[in-house]
């Protein structure tokens, strides 16, 4: 018998290279859903517009994490992201 995983069962990470426009419309999507059993990891790929500010005003809640890199190709940021 496996051991039960009381972790988040999905895991939805966002990346933003200076789409902080737009960024926060992906936000409240899926913090709208109707099944809550997941994380949100939001990850800022070297972006110089609003996209810091903009996960700040969500990194506090218990289902997000934040993260910043500066600039790494979009594959590396996703494998960093399911890892």
């Amino acid at each position: 018998m496996m051991a039960e995983n009381n972790g988040p069962k999905i895991t939805v990470y966002i990346i933003s290279h200076a789409y902080g426009e737009y960024v926060e419309q992906a936000i409240l999507s899926v913090l709208q859903q109707t099944y809550k059993n997941y994380e949100l990891l939001l990850i800022d790929n070297g972006s110089t517009d609003n996209t810091s500010k903009v996960y700040k005003h969500y990194e506090k809640m218990p289902i997000v994490r934040t993260f910043k890199f500066e600039n790494l190709a979009l594959p590396k940021v996703c494998q960093m992201a399911l890892e």
